[in-house]
């Protein structure tokens, strides 16, 4: 059962992660936050 929560933390922890340097890489780009909300819903 640990390690089960384990994983799920880590996926957890890993995809906010990712999904936060993708924001941060679209304002640096200067792309419009209008695409970049687009973008966060198609990886929902």
């Amino acid at each position: 059962m640990r390690l089960f929560l384990f994983i799920v933390l880590f996926v957890g922890f890993g995809y906010a992660l990712s999904l936060e340097e993708a924001i941060n890489l679209a304002l640096k780009n200067h792309t419009s936050v209008r695409l970049s909300e687009l973008d966060i819903k198609r990886a929902e």
